[in-house]
């Protein structure tokens, strides 16, 4: 996340020579000659051991690095090449039965609507903005519920860029850190208002709301990474989620429990500078939401959301 760290940064460590410290000279009785000879090549084979064991800790940091986190959304997921970052991807338990039997397409490819958040706002206003209302038709839930997902996701669009990276005093090649901290501080809007005011002790309690939550918090870093990076470009990092399906499954848009099937639109491909770094594409993927929810205050509260 860096699509933090540029590419990789992780020294490699290539083979460690001797240079002819303890040669010895033609004069010297080859009696001598013999085990200062093993000498040199047990020093230098202990060295290229030595070198190899910190190549492989190097290794495994980023491996280690690389898949820490929850998983799910691909979006979520980057290649240690550029960023040692954490991993998204869903557990097979919380896989959706039979995502495939939701009821035709409401809105297929239908772009989501995606509320626009005001740096000046106060906490306060932010929550409101992203509320979902209760009472909207099953398309409007559907297309609204894509467009909160999108919003969270490019939440620090603004602030993706390598002049607000060094005015928060990060160096250059501390994306990582940077997005992660920022990253943190979107998560609470998002999470109120989706899971109400009591989110934390929801996400504490419930599984599957602690899994969505952090997952979308490391979804965020990376694409302030992603923007980062490609701050400037031709071709700026965007993404975005739209609607295909969406399935009332019990109760109404006011209390009750959907199936949304989503497309994720992310344009990797189209930047040379991601595509260099073999920052994996997601665009196209589908992803499929299970969710129960209930109205308080005239916007819905999510009390479940579980993703495949």
């Amino acid at each position: 996340m860096s699509l933090e760290k540029h590419p990789d940064r992780t020294d490699r460590i290539g083979p460690v020579g001797v240079s002819g410290a303890g040669e010895r000279s033609a004069d010297d009785s080859p009696a001598v000659a013999v085990p200062v000879q093993k000498t040199r090549v047990s020093r230098r084979l202990w060295m290229i051991v030595a070198a190899a064991l910190v190549g492989l800790l190097a290794l495994g940091a980023v491996i280690v690095m690389a898949s820490n986190g929850a998983p799910g959304n691909p979006r979520g997921q980057l290649a240690a090449v550029v960023t040692a970052s954490v991993s998204n991807s869903p557990s097979s338990t919380e896989s959706l039965a039979s995502p495939t039997a939701t009821s035709p397409a409401t809105g297929t490819g239908v772009p989501g609507t995606v509320p626009t958040l005001d740096p000046f706002m106060s906490d306060k206003e932010k929550v409101a903005v992203l509320q979902i209302k209760s009472g909207l038709s099953v398309d409007e839930l559907g297309r609204v519920f894509a467009g909160l997902i999108t919003s969270w996701g490019m939440a620090a669009k603004r602030m993706s860029t390598p002049e607000y990276l060094n005015s928060a005093g990060f160096a250059a090649n501390q994306q990582r850190e940077y997005a992660t901290q920022l990253a943190a501080k979107q998560t609470p809007f998002y999470a109120e208002a989706l899971f109400g005011k009591d989110w934390q002790a929801k996400a504490a309690a419930h599984n599957d709301v602690k899994k969505f939550i952090s997952n979308h918090e490391i979804i965020d870093a990376n694409d302030i990474v992603r923007g980062v990076l490609t701050s400037g470009d031709p071709v700026e990092y965007n993404a975005s989620e739209s609607m295909d399906t969406i399935e009332l499954s019990a109760g109404t848009t006011s209390e009750g429990q959907v199936r949304i099937t989503t497309t994720i639109h992310e344009n990797i491909k189209d930047s040379p500078r991601l595509s260099e770094l073999g920052v994996p594409s997601a665009d196209g993927k589908k992803l499929y939401y299970l969710a129960s929810y209930h109205t308080e205050g005239g916007a819905l509260v999510f009390d479940s959301v579980v993703v495949s």
